[in-house]
């Protein structure tokens, strides 16, 4: 039973292997045997635990000499410079856009700085949450990362550690984020299939969008028609606009909340809730409050309309 998808507000990703195809990164440099590509993640995880931390550029641009040691030097560095510029996986974009619109998103990976700031250039994204193992000072093949990672997270997402799902390929990975309270997910990617296990697996991510989506019911569009007399128009628009759009930008699960003036001279507020739990929330507390203060301060002339509507969207 995923029953607790309903609950997650944070879904995060690794990087390499869920979101981007570094196999096709190493094929245009050359390595293409899957020999030389064993080597080359072999190596890369012996250097990922050993001591003193070095930048991830650096580890990467080592096990691929090592591996194969007959590479330009300019191609190995070639690769370890545009991790987060690597081919995406045709379902890594999709599910960013589509997710984005229920929950936060991030990316919690082995990387440089400077490689999640080129991810998020990539997926076309911005993360809600972003930690690199440059950031960690630590690889998140490790216990050191991981708990620094997850109170990194907590934090600047604010969510609880059982509302958020990490996405994986990587058994070590997978282990460390149960064990600190967090839900998982196995993705299963050319390479990974049987090899690891998670709480939810799912065969891509179009799969685990469609679970999300379906769990919340969501994302729903609230539009709320407002009519209101010529004479109030304007102090009634910059209230909405200045008073209560910024306090429906604070309600849990809104996702936007936007005002728009339609060619009718009536007012349209739009509001984007990431699942119909929020929606019965705000309907069942804030939304008889806000019908109050609308009346309270223009009177009995300004008729407000609901309607609600799931939105599906490529």
């Amino acid at each position: 039973m995923t029953d607790w998808l309903n609950d997650i507000q944070l879904v995060t990703f690794d990087g390499p292997g869920v979101l981007f195809d570094w196999r096709a990164g190493l094929q245009r440099v050359g390595v293409t045997e899957a020999d030389d590509v064993g080597k080359f993640v072999a190596r890369l995880g012996e250097l990922a635990v050993a001591e003193p931390f070095r930048r991830w550029s650096e580890v990467v641009r080592q096990a691929l000499t090592d591996a194969r040691g007959d590479l330009r030097p300019a191609a190995i560095g070639m690769f370890a410079a545009d991790l987060g510029r690597l081919p995406t996986w045709p379902d890594a974009l999709p599910t960013l856009h589509s997710l984005r619109d229920v929950l936060q998103i991030g990316l919690v990976a082995n990387g440089d700085a400077q490689h999640h700031l080129d991810a998020s250039q990539t997926c076309k994204t911005r993360w809600d949450v972003c930690v690199s193992s440059e950031e960690l000072r630590a690889h998140l093949q490790t216990d050191r990362a991981w708990d620094a990672a997850v109170r990194a997270g907590v934090t600047r997402a604010a969510v609880p550690r059982d509302a958020w799902l990490h996405v994986s390929t990587s058994e070590r990975t997978l282990e460390l984020v149960k064990a600190r309270g967090l839900r998982t997910c196995l993705v299963q990617r050319p390479g990974t299939a049987g090899q690891v296990q998670g709480e939810l697996q799912v065969a891509d991510l179009h799969e685990l969008t469609q679970r999300i989506l379906t769990a919340k019911q969501g994302p729903l569009l609230v539009e709320v028609l407002v009519t209101v007399p010529v004479a109030q128009r304007a102090a009634l628009g910059d209230w909405l606009r200045d008073t209560l759009l910024p306090a429906m930008r604070r309600v849990p699960g809104v996702r936007a909340a936007r005002l728009y003036e339609r060619e009718d001279g009536s007012l349209l507020e739009q509001y984007t809730f990431g699942s119909r739990r929020e929606v019965l929330q705000w309907q069942s507390t804030f939304a008889a409050e806000q019908r109050a203060m609308v009346r309270d301060a223009f009177g009995p002339d300004v008729l407000r309309a609901v309607q609600v509507a799931v939105l599906r969207g490529g």
